[in-house]
């Protein structure tokens, strides 16, 4: 199972680069100050206090064909 994994989700992102492919997105939408990862609860807080949760978008992410898949942070960062 793991070899048939590697070949056919060899672009999946670790869940630490999804978070960061997430918080460059919320950067590029214009999200200015500290975003901080918490990997313990795979979530980002945002400035002001918010919490992101990041496992549902990453599970959706990582079951969409490779063409969707670019444009998703962009997505959950609007």
């Amino acid at each position: 199972m793991n070899f048939l994994k590697k070949i056919f989700n060899s672009t999946t992102p670790d869940k630490d680069t999804f978070a960061q492919m997430v918080i460059d997105a919320l950067h590029l939408q214009g999200v200015e100050g500290r975003i901080d990862y918490r990997p313990e609860g795979f979530c980002l807080r945002l400035p002001g206090g918010d919490t992101l949760f990041l496992a549902n978008h990453y599970r959706a992410f990582c079951r969409a064909p490779a063409a969707r898949r670019e444009g998703m942070p962009a997505a959950i960062a609007a």
